[in-house]
């Protein structure tokens, strides 16, 4: 039996693959008084749902704020490319988004959008969701919509939407039951979304295969939107992957090229050519070398030196590469020999910060005993014992 339903929906597909680009519909307007009359074998709670969407609209209405690209937008694609697209989730659905692209649904009715809308300067633009967990219990709709959007409506529901739910069916502008499209999909499917900016066509894929234009005339900024009703797990590609769709990897349909113009930082450990380090010294790597071994020959892993003045300095081991490099620099060997002490000058400049001054190395105050004055106790404590017996 369910060998001759996936045959009965394969021919179903096929019909749809064939509809040529005459065929396909235009984004229609929705008909309220036509939903109020079909309205009346809803359950309360898709009652509500659509009250509120419409009371949203009346609110916020759709294409109401300019969502065109900006300057800085573009700037954004051009440097990071592919991965400036991302999902986002707000505070009032229950869905978690990792890494940009993994969106996770924990229960409820909700959506979620990208925060950039797609494109139209390319022919096509073309995205794919993988329903990488995905329960029977639970519907999923993909396609694209404008913002706002309310975020408890799956896309095609409300106006200025389309979308391709797991029932096999497509919603364009649709509150009501939908219409016949192609297969339904379960976990495991790969969904396609494709949009031609000229045209304003909408189409869907399935596993790579396509199933013919949804709908046409959509000229609208539009945004990758992606809907569930119960716990699921999702992983959109945007371009950043190849796709299932092979027309779309050849044709290169990608929201925008998977790198960016942007430089990667450099790799941990390259100190040469550093402006930082050359800024700091011009040693040599021989005289920093050098330097390191005479500090680690010194007695007690100290270096003591006398100042110019005749003060002495002590200079810890345990100082910084960049520090041990700027002593250097201010200091004047007076003897080569190792086996005596090691006596250094050095030249503080002027412009120091801590020229005026020298660390002065001086022995602690010794302890003396403290001398306390005799208290009579006798003056301070009533000593008597009172009677207990009051009689006497």
């Amino acid at each position: 039996m369910l060998t001759i339903r996936r045959k009965l929906w394969s021919l179903s597909a096929y019909r749809a693959i064939q509809l040529s680009n005459e065929d396909t519909e235009t984004l229609p307007d929705i008909d309220y008084d036509l939903v109020n009359r079909r309205s009346a074998s809803w359950t309360e709670e898709e009652r509500q749902s659509f009250e509120r969407s419409r009371a949203f609209e009346e609110a916020h209405p759709p294409g109401s704020l300019s969502y065109e690209l900006t300057t800085e937008q573009g700037a954004l694609i051009r440097e990071k490319g592919v991965a400036a697209w991302e999902f986002e989730a707000s505070s009032e659905v229950n869905v978690i988004v990792q890494d940009r692209t993994e969106v996770a649904f924990y229960g409820g009715e909700h959506c979620v959008q990208t925060n950039l809308p797609l494109p139209r300067r390319e022919a096509v633009y073309y995205f794919e969701v993988k329903m990488f967990e995905k329960p029977e219990s639970t519907s999923v709709g993909v396609g694209v919509a404008t913002k706002p959007f309310p975020s408890w409506r799956f896309p095609g529901r409300n106006r200025h939407s389309v979308g391709y739910h797991s029932n096999g069916r497509k919603y364009c502008n649709d509150p009501l039951k939908g219409k016949s499209y192609g297969i339904p999909f379960h976990e495991g499917d790969v969904i396609g979304c494709g949009y031609r900016p000229q045209s304003g066509t909408i189409f869907f894929t399935r596993n790579g295969v396509r199933l013919g234009n949804a709908v046409a005339g959509v000229h609208l900024n539009i945004f990758p939107t992606i809907a569930a009703n119960g716990p699921c797990n999702l992983q959109v590609n945007f371009g950043q992957l190849g796709f299932v769709f092979i027309e779309a990897n050849v044709k290169k349909w990608g929201l925008a090229p998977p790198i960016g113009i942007l430089s990667p930082p450099p790799a941990y450990g390259v100190e040469r050519d550093s402006v930082l380090l050359q800024s700091g010294s011009s040693l040599t790597e021989e005289q920093l070398i050098s330097f390191r071994m005479s500090l680690s020959n010194l007695d007690a892993r100290k270096s003591h030196y006398r100042h110019a003045d005749g003060n002495d300095v002590f200079i810890g081991q345990g100082s910084s590469l960049g520090s041990q490099r700027d002593l250097l620099s201010l200091i004047t060997y007076d003897s080569d020999d190792e086996s005596e002490s090691t006596h250094v000058s050095i030249d503080i400049p002027a412009e120091h910060p801590d020229a005026s001054s020298t660390t002065i190395i001086t022995q602690p105050p010794a302890y003396t005993e403290m001398e306390y004055p005799l208290v009579d106790t006798e003056q301070l404590v009533d000593i008597t014992v009172p009677n207990e017996n009051p009689s006497d």
